[in-house]
């Protein structure tokens, strides 16, 4: 028999999205009042103001690469008590709204997945019903997509895609799972899961469904189904942890045919939960950890992981009676172990208390991020929803989207003679070590695109950093030579390498492609190769003749003098 949490962990998942977004719309809106984003910390998150009507909820965001997020939710029409899709794009440092197809449509989109930064696909339900209302993205503009032959569709409240030509949507108490094949959605038959939580593809032929119905040591439930290309497949549920007496999995993230992620909690009671988190290996799950949270019911609502080192989960907590009191929980995981983030602290106005990223509690201010993505294990962006109390004595609320994001360091140099270092992190800072000096940094710059990596002058004296959007700097006695900062890139840069002299560099992109400036030659690059995985650096060989680069697999690729010794894909 199931325990009265292991009911309300069946529900939760489904009404949350939805839940927020209606209470939304039924709070009293009052003037305006603008997040302040705070300087950058290093390796920690921080708040990005909102440039849109206050008035929506943010409830998916999905980054294919590290400057292009599309981030989905729901808004209220004027003068009106329906909603409109909300969508907003992001550039790696500032948000723009966007033009959704049906802008007067009743209707509000829960999940997103964009595969590309030419393909998204958003999910939700249209607003006075449970039906599946869904947009897709081409690049440029916005459109309702269609079902089969016009079926009915429950709403789908997640959705996981890899291509534009296949994408898995998932949600409701119903365990609807509905598939996507490039033209039209059609729903999908898997009776093995009541109602799905959460949905991940690897590729068209690996997909995880998980449904976040508690099991205990008395009900062993199966939560997982499988999807390869073709038919469902069960998977038996992970044991209980010991010294637990149910566990719940409520979302998920496969890398892999054999490396999924899923996240979620157990406990002995409704008021002592714990984070809980499994590993799925293509046979079998074991338990990663089983943090305590001192004694506080938590409840996970987010996780992506970039690669097989690097996840974010977040969720909120809330400490039993007399409370209860509400705090986020951010984990971060590293292949091997799962570790606590401090929260993130904001002050808003003039005496209006601190906001936390995921609680209702301080000073009747409180924050639910709902959506995580954390593209190329760079940096994280999260989205979500705030009220915030007008004034002390008001009992009113305004509504604000919530998005966060996490930067973090991103490369490192070494200074002449080997006996100091600089690292650099993603929003421009340099910290220098050893016989290192400090000669300036970009994170007092205006950076369109966060820094990804950076590269240092022969004699020391100087460094470039370069961000993803091809713009470099210069300090010290490092030369600026040009860069791709005012040109179309057809893939994010990821590292940059200088020649010998310190006369010139080279930028790579994602794609492989290779850009050379001042004395750097041009040897070829990886751009036509079909790369099976993003290129993520770059190294020259000593004379300048020559240069490496190397895939997120570990697949390397040699141009000019550079041999070829192997790799480790």
């Amino acid at each position: 028999m199931l325990s009265s949490k292991d009911e309300h962990s069946c529900l939760e998942l489904f009404v949350r999205v939805r839940a927020l977004v209606l209470s939304a719309m039924a709070l009293t809106i009052l003037g305006s009042l603008q997040l302040v984003s705070p300087a950058f910390a290093d390796g920690s998150w921080q708040f990005t103001p909102s440039p849109f009507d206050p008035t929506g909820t943010l409830a998916s965001v999905s980054c294919p690469t590290i400057v292009f997020c599309v981030a989905v939710g729901g808004g209220e029409i004027q003068n009106s008590q329906t909603v409109s899709p909300l969508i907003e794009e992001y550039n790696g440092s500032q948000w723009s709204d966007t033009l959704s197809g049906i802008e007067s449509q009743d209707a509000t989109l829960f999940g997103i997945s964009c595969s590309s930064i030419d393909f998204c696909m958003a999910v939700g339900a249209h607003g006075s019903e449970s039906t599946l209302f869904s947009e897709s993205f081409n690049g440029s503009t916005w459109a309702v997509v269609s079902t089969a032959n016009g079926k009915v569709i429950p709403e789908l409240t997640e959705v996981s895609c890899t291509s534009s030509s296949f994408c898995i949507g998932a949600g409701g108490s119903s365990g609807t799972v509905a598939i996507y094949s490039g033209t039209s959605w059609s729903e999908m038959t898997l009776s093995s899961i009541p109602s799905v939580s959460d949905v991940s593809c690897a590729s068209a032929e690996y997909c995880m469904a998980i449904d976040d119905v508690g099991y205990s040591n008395m009900q062993n439930r199966q939560v997982a189904s499988v999807y390869d290309g073709t038919t469902w497949k069960t998977i038996v549920s992970p044991d209980i942890p010991q010294g637990e007496a149910w566990a719940s999995l409520t979302n998920v993230s496969c890398i892999s045919p054999t490396y999924c992620i899923g996240v979620g909690d157990a406990g002995v009671s409704y008021l002592d939960s714990t984070f809980f988190s499994e590993k799925y290996d293509g046979v079998s799950w074991s338990t990663i950890s089983n943090l305590s949270n001192n004694g506080s019911d938590v409840q996970v609502l987010g996780l992506d992981c970039s690669t097989i080192t690097y996840c974010e989960a977040i969720g909120v907590t809330s400490s039993p009676p007399p409370g209860p009191q509400y705090n986020s929980v951010i984990e971060s995981y590293n292949g091997s172990q799962w570790s606590q983030i401090p929260n993130p602290q904001e002050p808003i106005g003039n005496n209006l208390g601190i906001i936390t990223d995921a609680g209702i509690l301080q000073h009747g201010i409180g924050y639910y991020t709902l959506g995580i993505s954390c593209p190329q294990g760079i940096y994280c962006v999260a989205v979500g929803y705030t009220n915030l109390q007008v004034s002390p004595t008001s009992t009113s609320t305004l509504v604000l989207p919530l998005i966060m994001t996490d930067k973090k360091f991103v490369a490192m140099a070494p200074s002449s003679g080997g006996s100091g270092y600089w690292l650099a992190s993603s929003n421009g800072g340099i910290f220098d070590f050893g016989s290192a000096a400090s000669l300036g940094s970009a994170s007092n710059e205006p950076l369109n695109a966060p820094i990804v990596s950076m590269a240092a002058t022969p004699d020391g004296q100087g460094y470039w950093e370069v961000a993803a959007d091809g713009g470099i700097f210069s300090f010290g006695n490092a030369t600026f030579y040009g860069s791709m900062g005012d040109k179309p890139l057809n893939a994010p840069i990821v590292s940059m390498a200088a020649t010998p002299d310190g006369q010139g560099y080279w930028e790579v992109a994602a794609d492989g492609g290779v850009f050379n400036y001042g004395d750097a030659g041009f040897f070829g690059s990886g751009t036509g190769l079909n790369l099976g995985a993003p290129a993520v650096g770059m190294a020259a060989t000593p004379d300048g003749q020559g240069y490496w680069e190397i895939a997120a697999d570990g697949g390397v690729f040699n141009y000019g003098d550079a041999g070829f010794y192997g790799s480790a894909t």
